[in-house]
């Protein structure tokens, strides 16, 4: 579903310059955290408000203009404004609604190997409670269930499908204006990263911010039947405040166990290389660049 916005031009105040646009599961909360500690940069105090894709929200859920331009109230003399919402590549409606109200916005995007990308939102799946399946059942109840309400679930092997994605913001903003990394990089060094960006947006490029604490690592459940009947379970919200907040943390790891020595079954690994392989192929001519290393049967192992 297409959901193009119309918004006065006359209202954009202290917006957003620049987006990092995705996507999903690589790096880009990190990355947004690392930006915003930089004293020129103003991210949005609230990551995923998702303005600019309204199909992925319910219309009662959705941020109105007003609380959006309200994201952005403190900004005071930092010279890049951002945000970030992971989804915004994967929408069909993004590029254009940023390009028509802030056509000079800037566009980040980081990509990740599509086949371990889709491993990773499912052990966030799984660590979320929202399924027991095993990755090939997950892969084929995406393959075989119609599209249903943006969650956890879905989008889920879509996301990883960028030749269909980048197009979108080609045709809608300069090649000058949009910024592509791949999470190898931010593997390798994520403050080289996020120096480059520094760069690209302008603002002092010889700051190093603190990267020693890696966002958004969820843990993947030693009982996940459990923990999925507790998150659904109208006690689970009393069953938190029992925890002193102090310990909540080291409380649930014990139900849980790092995502870094969990991998992809080689043929699971074999099943997507040949979902991808025609949207690899297109990604790679499009860039100029080979990605068919993405596809190899055991690429080198990185946390989830």
């Amino acid at each position: 579903m297409s959901v193009l916005l119309q918004l006065p031009r006359a209202a954009i105040v202290n917006l957003p310059n620049f987006f990092i646009v995705g996507t999903q599961k690589a790096g880009t909360t990190s990355l947004y955290h690392y930006l915003g500690q930089h004293p020129d940069i103003f991210v949005s105090p609230i990551k995923e408000p998702g303005y600019f894709a309204p199909e992925q929200t319910p219309e009662k859920h959705r941020f109105s203009w007003e609380r959006y331009q309200a994201l952005f109230a403190d900004v005071s003399h930092e010279q890049a404004i951002g945000e970030a919402t992971a989804t915004y590549l994967w929408s069909h409606t993004a590029a254009q609604n940023i390009a028509a109200h802030i056509p000079s916005a800037r566009i980040i995007i980081v990509l990740r190997n599509p086949i371990e990308r889709a491993f990773s939102q499912y052990l966030h799946m799984r660590s979320a409670g929202a399924t027991q399946r095993s990755f090939r059942d997950q892969i084929n109840h995406a393959l075989t269930t119609p599209p249903g309400e943006f969650g956890l679930e879905w989008p889920f092997l879509e996301l990883g499908r960028y030749g269909e994605q980048l197009p979108r913001y080609f045709a809608s903003f300069p090649r000058s204006q949009i910024h592509i990394a791949l999470y190898e990089d931010f593997e390798r060094s994520a403050i080289q990263l996020a120096q480059e960006l520094f760069a690209f947006l302008g603002v002092a490029a010889d700051f190093t911010p603190d990267v020693s604490h890696r966002h958004n690592v969820p843990r993947v459940h030693r009982l996940p039947g459990l923990v999925s009947a507790l998150r659904k379970s109208a006690a689970w919200p009393h069953l938190r405040q029992l925890v002193p907040v102090g310990l909540r943390g080291g409380t649930l790891s014990l139900l849980a166990h790092r995502r870094r020595p969990l991998c992809i079954d080689r043929s699971d690994r074999a099943f997507l290389a040949e979902y991808y392989a025609d949207d690899i192929a297109r990604l790679s001519s499009l860039l100029q660049r080979d990605f068919r290393h993405w596809l190899a049967p055991s690429p080198p192992q990185h946390p989830h």
